[in-house]
């Protein structure tokens, strides 16, 4: 059984890199275009540029149940280049609103979306009230045939919440009795505020299995902060927080209970075009509850597969994990080994 397990994960993990979505599959996560428009009568803005990066609409519901839709532009803005001082105290606006540049001129606009096509500019302001214009639109222009040209998108980075089902194979060992290996079967679900609005994210997870002679519980908590800019397609960010398991066994006749301490964590993750997305997170456990010594922890590596959204942020989850605990209490050393194969639902 557990090996016919592992060949349906290597099928699906193969189907995530090799397949080819069919034009008739509905993607929600793909880019939109940003398209300049140059109108009569107006012109260019000298020394603006617009990211080349692509653009993802953001869905935001009101009190009232509607839902809006915005597109977060990047871009620079540096001014013309003309001689003297002047030349610096060019002022960016959207519509009438001034626009604050970064560092380098940066900018970024929050534009809603009126339909499929929305229209706006961008005024400079310069010395003895000189004025450029930029017009500009948005179009839910589909980059490639097998989009899906709906305005509705699955950011990098977006918040979610998962329910799934998992399997594991523990090798557990203990210096005063017998090796023995479990198979266990549980429920799992967790959580992610994600990055798309604002680099600090907050995440956690709880976890359930069962085997013959022992239960097993665990849970973990963790904020973090994104370290890579967050419109790009990789993601990179930091965690830090704790966790909590225990080991249910009759007796107590072995095994750990009631284990806590901190979580040190990273995450790469990778956003397709398709939709699809691929996380790999690491994780160093110090174990706090037991006197502190380095060899005292937890330590585990996950990758996780998000196949095929259908709609907002929803996809299939699969994911693969590896962990290993090794502890000393009481002059008796533990161990244990654990892999896991997960298969659930995102929101």
């Amino acid at each position: 059984m557990w090996s016919s397990t592992w060949r349906l994960f290597l099928v699906l993990a193969l189907a995530f890199f090799s397949s080819t979505p069919r034009a008739q599959d509905r993607n929600f996560g793909s880019p939109i275009a940003l398209e300049l428009l140059e109108v009569s009568g107006t012109t260019w803005i000298e020394g603006l540029e617009f990211s080349s990066a692509p653009l993802f609409a953001e869905s935001w519901i009101d009190a009232s149940g509607a839902a809006t839709y915005t597109v977060t532009i990047r871009g620079t803005f540096k001014g013309p280049k003309l001689p003297g001082p002047g030349s610096s105290i060019w002022k960016l606006y959207h519509r009438d609103e001034e626009v604050k540049l970064g560092p380098g001129g940066s900018f970024m606009l929050h534009l809603p979306l009126d339909n499929f096509e929305t229209a706006s500019f961008l005024r400079a302001r310069g010395p003895r009230n000189a004025l450029q214009r930029q017009d500009f639109r948005v179009r839910y222009a589909p980059l490639s045939k097998n989009y899906d040209s709906s305005p509705l998108a699955a950011r990098p980075g977006a918040s979610e919440f998962w329910f799934g089902l998992d399997a594991s194979l523990l090798k557990y060992t203990q210096s005063d009795r017998s090796d023995a290996s479990f198979t266990l079967f549980g429920i799992a679900s967790g959580f992610d505020t994600g990055t798309q609005y604002g680099p600090w994210h907050l995440n956690g997870d709880v976890a359930f299995g069962i085997a013959s002679g022992l239960k097993e519980l665990s849970a973990r908590m963790a904020t973090g902060r994104l370290l890579s800019a967050p419109s790009s397609n990789w993601l990179w960010r930091l965690d830090g927080g704790g966790f909590y398991t225990t080991m249910l066994v009759a007796g107590k006749s072995f095994g750990y209970q009631n284990l806590f301490g901190a979580v040190l964590a990273t995450q790469l993750q990778k956003h397709f075009e398709t939709g699809r997305e691929i996380a790999l997170t690491l994780r160093y456990e110090p174990a706090l509850s037991t006197n502190f010594a380095v060899s005292n922890r937890r330590m585990s590596g996950e990758v996780v597969l998000g196949l095929r959204p259908n709609r907002v942020g929803e996809r299939i989850r699969l994911s693969v994990a590896y962990e290993t605990t090794t502890l000393l209490q009481n002059a008796v050393s533990l161990s244990a080994r654990k892999i896991s194969l997960g298969l659930g639902y995102a929101l």
